[in-house]
């Protein structure tokens, strides 16, 4: 069975059509990968390859070979211009590295004409932006940082100075030649893969038709603050996105990696947390998804024979799904933009910086969260309010508690990796189970959404047109200013009827005349214990630095309710208007948190525009909106059942007259329902570490279930007969047992 190809344009576009699943091989530690897929097959996304690092490119030749017979549909070739084995592969072709590069694109082209769409595809390296080589003993501002980060990014000092100074100066990298290739990099079929979210923007700005956000690598970032990132700047810069998991070292979703290579468990995340991560990356509309050491993720090793380790098989169950059930994902309900200035430089995480010789510097300080604010924390003055506003906004969206976020600190991938089972025995036999997760970077990695998965990122340079294409609010956040033409923007989105939010700190003198708001008043401390807003009253009991402003031309949207002094003001422009927030930076006086005023006006839009609330403990929330219904998937992170309602008040939908389960394909128990004037209530019980979806829409007839693909579950005949034979030889150890066999045989009949 040839894979199913999905046919990309040539000049690529933003797409929410094409998702493929792509195992990472090593060839050097298994040169015979082609073979293992070819025997296990269980996704023909999983048949496609996607080679990261190592001797990547000397089988450049063997798997253009195969994107032409058929055997796959996609390759992603990883190269890293300066390692021997780069140089080995071109000295085999008698070439230099330079012609041997030169080489890998004409034959990239070649193949990609032939099959009509892009089915080749170079890594344009990543996972640069948080190891920058500074200048000694310098202090920068925001921008003059920006611009040292993109001369050292582009220039190619980003592959010779970054993790310890890895090769000489004259390096080739990746920015010059695909230069020298094309000066419009959209033409090339390069991608680049980036963990460090503030690069994301500048890599897309660079031109990059794909870029996809690494998730772990020592991340302390939400993976879908992350996904929030990619997915914007794709809109922005109308490229394509993907996540590329990373389960190496140190980092939440750390797993099996090159050290031990065997498929035995060092730290890391169990399958069931993998398959939230997984369903996650699909329903929020990625294009790609990239899983790197494939070979020892995927499957396990005993006396050289490889089988499907459980990753394996949970990676079959959410395949068949998204071939079945979940087949049509329709398009993630995200109609709210964070909208940051270009030189944000957030990052939230760890963040490394070297000498020229290679040493981390000593300002190096990784272990407070100032010193993880953003990745030139240690290069700038302290840390401004606005970027505490961009911290503060993320984290009111996925909430992690601010101790944890002071406390933690995920290491970095070269630091030495802790031995779970060592330190504690028992924990690979639970976590080999799958079924529980005992470790709390689980709920760190994946968050609880405070109003749904429904938020991108993007940054200040965003056109109109993109704005009112995608977003129906946007939200101004940091130290972004309304000069530099960004204030006829939003005045424009507002005319398509957007709506924005924005604090009276970053209005420019121009935006300050126009709204009558040249005489403001200096800020005063003033203590909120509830305001009204929206027809409302609501609790507040915050200290607030407030903003006094003459009103003229405006209406009070929230006041204080004691002494009447405004909080938010409204302005109509055009079919949409504008909500100037009064509170200094939109933060509580101390910087510690979102104002709940700024939340409460976040709360008001979330139920104009989409219109899904959930009641009861955190957990995750994606919406996506389909032709005929819509999906509302539910993730549980903790190790408790998740017991709550799920409301759908949608104004823009069709009558809902059903609730139906599409993975048990059939209506959603009626007892659990309650359907009201304009809106419908479903009662929810979440196992631990589950995962429940809900479709609301119109009553319809049982379709046919769409998968399995195969008879026997998921498995094909190769699958079987091989397993048969471990059965029957008995192999002993932690993955391999008959007991294994058996419980895994039984999953997938169930």
């Amino acid at each position: 069975m040839q894979p199913s190809k999905k046919v990309l344009p040539q000049e690529v576009r933003f797409s929410h059509d094409a998702c493929l699943i792509l195992a990472d091989v090593n060839s050097h530690l298994h040169p015979n990968y082609q073979e293992l897929l070819a025997r296990y097959p269980h996704a023909d996304g999983l048949r496609d390859i996607a080679i990261c690092q190592s001797a990547a490119p000397t089988d450049a030749e063997a798997l253009i070979e195969a994107v032409r017979e058929g055997r796959y549909s996609y390759i992603c070739i990883g190269w890293l211009v300066f390692i021997t084995a780069f140089a080995n592969a071109a000295r085999r072709k008698g070439m230099d590295v330079r012609d041997y590069a030169d080489w890998i694109y004409d034959q990239c082209r070649r193949i990609n004409g032939e099959v009509g769409y892009r089915a080749a595809w170079i890594e344009a390296y990543g996972e640069i932006g948080n190891s920058i080589t500074w200048p000694q003993g310098s202090r920068m501002s925001k921008q003059e940082a920006l611009r040292y980060f993109r001369e050292w990014f582009r220039s190619g000092r980003m592959l010779t100075e970054h993790w310890r100074s890895v090769s000489p100066a004259e390096t080739i990298n990746f920015y010059t030649h695909a230069k020298r290739q094309d000066e419009n990099l959209r033409k090339l079929p390069i991608y680049y893969s980036e963990g460090t979210i503030f690069t994301i923007h500048e890599v897309f700005r660079m031109g990059v038709p794909f870029v996809a956000y690494e998730g772990a690598c020592g991340s302390r970032d939400s993976f879908q603050t992350g996904i929030a990132f990619v997915r914007g700047g794709a809109k922005q810069f109308d490229a394509l996105w993907g996540v590329d998991l990373s389960p190496w070292g140190g980092g939440p979703a750390g797993n099996v990696a090159e050290t031990n290579n065997a498929g035995v468990w060092r730290a890391g995340m169990t399958p069931d947390f993998f398959h939230r991560v997984w369903l996650t990356s699909y329903l929020s509309g990625c294009n790609t998804l990239l899983h790197e050491v494939g070979y020892c993720f995927f499957y396990t090793w005993h006396d050289g024979e490889a089988m499907l380790s459980d990753y394996g098989y949970r990676a079959m169950d959410f395949y068949r799904q998204t071939r079945g059930v979940l087949a049509d994902r329709g398009r993630a309900v995200t109609p709210f933009a964070i909208m940051l200035e270009e030189e944000h430089g957030y990052h939230g995480s760890t963040c490394r910086e070297y000498t020229p010789e290679g040493a981390l510097t000593e300002a190096n300080d990784e272990t407070t969260p100032q010193g993880r604010l953003n990745i030139w924390a240690n290069r700038v003055a302290e840390a401004t309010p606005g970027d505490w506003q961009v911290h503060r906004t993320i984290e009111a969206i996925w909430p992690w508690s601010e101790n944890l976020w002071a406390e933690l600190h995920g290491g970095c991938p070269d630091e030495k990796q802790v031995d779970w089972g060592q330190t504690q025995p028992e924990l690979p036999a639970m976590l080999g189970v799958g079924e529980v997760d005992p470790r709390s970077a689980s709920a760190g990695y994946l968050r609880d959404s405070t109003w749904a998965d429904c938020f991108d990122v993007v940054t200040e340079d965003a056109s109109a047109e993109v704005l009112a294409r995608y977003y129906k609010a946007v939200m101004l956040a940091g130290d972004v200013r309304t000069d530099n033409g960004l204030w006829d923007r939003l005045k424009r989105f507002a005319e398509q009827g957007g709506q924005t939010i924005l604090t009276v700190e970053q209005l420019d003198a121009t935006a300050r005349g126009e709204l009558g708001l040249e005489h403001a008043v200096e800020p005063k401390a003033m203590n909120v214990n509830r305001m009204t807003a929206a027809n409302a009253t609501w609790p507040v009991k915050e200290r607030l630095t407030v903003h006094s402003v003459a009103a003229a031309g405006w209406s009070v949207w929230a006041a204080d309710e004691k002494t009447s002094q405004p909080l938010v003001l409204q302005r109509s422009v055009g079919r949409g208007g504008l909500y100037l927030v009064l509170c200094a930076n939109g933060m509580d006086r101390d910087g510690t948190k979102l104002s709940a005023v700024v939340r409460t006006l976040i709360d008001t839009l979330y139920a104009r525009h989409v219109g899904v609330t959930k009641h009861g403990a955190g957990c995750q929330m994606i919406i996506n909106a389909r032709e005929r219904d819509t999906l509302v998937t539910l993730m549980n992170h903790t190790g408790s059942p998740w017991r709550g309602q799920v409301v759908f008040g949608r104004k823009d939908y069709p009558k809902v007259d059903e609730v139906r389960d599409p993975i048990a394909d059939a209506a959603y128990p009626p007892s659990l329902v309650q359907f009201g004037p304009g809106e419908v209530t479903a009662t929810v019980c979440i196992p631990p570490f589950g995962v429940k979806v809900l479709s609301f829409g119109p009553q319809r007839e049982a379709e046919a279930f769409r998968g399995p693909l195969t008879t026997t579950g998921g498995l094909d005949e190769g699958d079987v007969a091989y397993l048969e034979e471990i059965k029957r030889r008995g192999p002993k150890d932690v993955l391999g047992t008959v007991e294994d066999y058996d419980r895994r045989k039984r999953r997938q009949d169930q």
